[in-house]
């Protein structure tokens, strides 16, 4: 019998610390090697993994979950399920962890228990104190090295794959029902192929096997799961929901897959089923930042079929392997962003990801790796080094593995929160302080070009409600006066809009489903809006539903969720920790405040007044000076949704506010 694995990834997963009940702290004490709480201890070994065991015989033959954090930035590394024996013991190891302080939480159902623990060893010193090196207009570094070759036969590719289907007309060939009886439904084939074809585009461009088919058993059980989802869906364990009371064992059982030697599940919200595809492999938060699991998923050179299921809610990928052992005998890694010319639909990333074959390398060693990324763009090269798996200045590297091809093939995930990518961009990227599998020292180099396949057209993932990657619908950058018929557009019923200048922002903004009128049929485009509907309306374009909206069973305020989001991405709002501020009409300063936020730099003030009108985000209510923004001014409903309809195609996806102040340095010139 073989040996099945099962692997699953999600966009939206936050696991927020408190998810499963209060949690129950240690008495205070400075962090060691072993920690003990309630009966549960954890214990940091020499080999830099992590042991927790304990007792919990109100649990026996059942699973708890046991949660690690960095406890250096908070961020989660990994959640186990630890299986209760019969004598109500538990005991789970992890894998190496590199972080020299971890944050343990073993969650039961009614409470949370803490434990820190440090590693006791010692890394070495960095061997530069400068991680951020400016170069140079002259430097030979910054010289070409990609030409066109190549280019040609990777339009060619996009040609033979970017999608053709009509997606102004349904997706469904046969729509699923969501309440008993239910039903899966079935997409239209075309819809099916595109959602193929973009997963074997990312894989060409990886370089990994294009011999990948859409599988019936896999279509099947992923429309079985987007049904579940629509009925069950819980953020807490969006994977596995409980099976509906009034749905049958049967339909619930299919949908998981259970087929091959190993399977993935990649869950996505809002999304068609293609553009899907190219929001896992840019696979963006918090929670992907460590494994980038969608990206892995879909580059297994193991993986032979492929299936879809989706609502307008949810988007399902099931992919599975029916062998193992794929690598090509002379691909020696697996880089996304991969060398050559990159078509920048996929630039929309955090982390870069580099998969080492396990037959070609050998276990890297964390004190030595280093990694150098340099933008020849912005004449800037990072300089990352083994940072515990924390943030350095430059950014964050982490070490992991992945079960690729027979083997545990050792992932680096890497990135920095100051890159900006734009087409003609090359990066290079150098790896050294690795040993081949004679355990030689070597080292790995390469250089993306960024281009745009169809320079013209949108070639991202056109918000939360799901666009067509490639196809861009909106033509206009701001909120400027319309020339589409009043009554062609999704605010015809408003009284108060006609001639409006704001009226294009607004329609956006109501056809996306952000925002809504009144009862009395009218908008009031010039009512204050406060600091929790602006959040609002920025976030709900750029955000997955699950990160930011209230679900069912929710108890809090409507806007809970949104603060919970603006804390974990260290955004400068003041409604966190003051509930009357969040209905306070919100400054423009504010509002500037939360942009550069979102576009990952700290700025403050005037600063971050500077920043948008130097990047062209935003202009002055009299002049395109600081002076001339009117900070101090409150913003209305229709500037609120001018500002987030104007920067829906540059600032797609939130980034996290840096901890520290950006330097005045990195600010753009005014115009």
């Amino acid at each position: 019998m073989r040996k099945t694995y099962r692997s699953i990834a999600t966009a939206v997963l936050l696991g927020w610390t408190l998810a499963f009940g209060a949690v129950v702290p240690q008495a205070a004490a400075a962090y060691s090697t072993v920690a003990e709480n309630n009966g549960f201890k954890a214990i940091y070994n020499d080999d830099r993994t992590v042991t927790v065991e304990g007792t919990a015989p109100g649990y026996a033959g059942q699973t708890i979950r046991v949660q690690i954090d960095d406890a250096g930035i908070g961020q989660k590394i990994n959640v186990y399920d630890a299986h209760v024996a019969a004598d109500g013991t538990f005991r789970i190891t992890t894998e190496p962890l590199f972080a020299d302080a971890v944050n343990v939480f073993v969650k039961l159902k009614d409470a949370t228990y803490f434990l820190g623990v440090r590693f006791s060893g010692n890394l070495s010193e960095k061997p530069e104190s400068r991680t951020i090196v400016k170069l140079a207009p002259d430097d030979p570094e910054l010289a070409s090295t990609v030409g066109d070759e190549g280019l040609p036969v990777l339009k060619a590719k996009w040609d033979q794959y970017k999608p053709v289907y009509d997606y102004s007309r349904s997706l469904y060939a046969e729509a699923p029902l969501l309440a008993t009886p239910y039903a899966p439904g079935r997409l239209q084939d075309q819809v099916l192929k595109d959602a193929l074809h973009m997963t074997k585009f990312a894989r060409y461009l990886a370089g990994t096997s294009e011999e990948i088919a859409l599988n019936d058993a896999l279509n099947s059980s992923a429309h079985h799961k987007v049904v579940v989802l629509e009925k069950a869906y819980h953020p807490a364990n969006p994977h596995r929901p409980d099976r509906p009371s009034d749905m049958s064992s049967d339909f619930y059982e299919r949908a998981e897959p259970r087929i091959g030697i190993k399977w993935y599940e990649n869950l996505h919200f809002g999304y068609k089923p293609m553009d899907a595809v190219v929001s896992f492999m840019d696979d963006r938060g918090a929670d992907n930042r460590y494994s980038v699991g969608h990206r892995t998923a879909i580059l297994d050179p193991d993986i032979t079929g492929v299936g879809f299921g989706y609502t307008d809610k949810y988007t399902i990928m099931h992919l599975s392997a029916d062998n193992s052992g794929s690598w090509k005998a002379k691909q020696d890694y697996i880089a996304w962003p991969a060398a050559g010319n990159f078509p920048t639909l996929f630039s929309n990333f955090e982390m870069f990801s580099v998969a080492l074959n396990p037959d070609k390398y050998k276990k890297i060693d964390p004190e030595k790796l280093r990694i150098e990324v340099l933008n020849k763009g912005q004449a800037t090269k990072w300089l990352l080094y083994d940072t515990a798996q924390s943030k350095s200045d430059a950014g964050s590297l982490y070490i992991s593995s992945s079960s690729y091809a027979g083997g545990e093939a050792q992932l680096l995930t890497f990135g920095t929160p100051y890159l900006r990518i734009q087409a003609g961009d090359e990066v290079r990227v150098r790896i050294s302080g690795l040993q081949d599998a004679a355990g030689n020292e070597t080292s790995i180099e390469y250089t993306t070009r960024f281009v745009d396949l169809e320079p013209g057209n949108s070639t991202g993932n056109e918000g939360q409600t799901g666009g067509t990657t490639g196809k861009g619908t909106e033509e206009q950058n701001g909120g400027g006066q319309s020339d589409k018929p009043l009554e062609d557009l999704p605010i015809a019923k408003f009284s108060d809009i006609g001639g409006h200048w704001a009226r294009e922002a607004i329609a956006w903004g109501v056809n996306l489903g952000i925002v809504q009128g009144y009862d009395d049929g009218t908008f009031r485009p010039d009512r204050p809006v406060s600091e929790a509907e602006f959040l609002a309306l920025f976030y709900r374009p750029r955000v997955d539903p699950a990160m930011i909206d209230t679900y069912a069973g929710f108890t809090g305020r409507w806007d809970d969720r949104l603060y919970e989001f603006a804390q974990l991405y260290n955004v400068p709002v003041l409604g966190a920790d003051d509930l009357p501020a969040r209905d306070r009409p919100i400054t423009r300063a504010r509002v500037a405040e939360i942009i550069a936020a979102a576009d990952g730099v700290n700025f403050s003030g005037d600063d971050a007044i500077r920043y948008l009108l130097g990047k062209g985000y935003a202009e002055g209510k009299s002049a395109n000076t600081v002076a001339g923004f009117q900070g101090g001014d409150t913003l209305t409903r229709a500037e609120a949704l001018t500002f987030s309809h104007r920067l829906r195609e540059t600032i797609r996806n939130v980034q996290k506010r840096p901890a520290v102040p950006t330097p005045v340095s990195e600010l753009p010139k005014l115009p």
